[in-house]
């Protein structure tokens, strides 16, 4: 079994409203589990040497979308970046 950790250490949106922030989270948490647990995801992590930073390109963020779609977008495109 692979065990995978990802630690964010700090996570800073603006324009979104501060009571907002934990249904953000948990969303981006669930859905970063959800994607970084596949066997694809696993191999590809793998063969990659840990990482102090990741940069990843702007991601579309739809119009007045929710605290779980935002999580949903950003885990994304987080899961991209780790996983080309």
């Amino acid at each position: 079994m692979t065990r995978i950790v990802v630690h964010i250490d700090r996570l800073v949106l603006c324009g979104y409203r501060p009571q907002d922030r934990l249904a953000l989270g948990d969303a981006l948490r669930c859905e970063l589990a959800d994607r970084l647990s596949t066997p694809q995801a696993a191999r590809a992590l793998a063969t990659r040497a840990g990482a102090d930073r990741v940069r990843l390109p702007a991601i579309a963020m739809p119009r007045h979308a929710g605290p779980a779609r935002v999580g949903e977008r950003l885990a994304g495109g987080i899961a991209r970046g780790l996983t080309p």
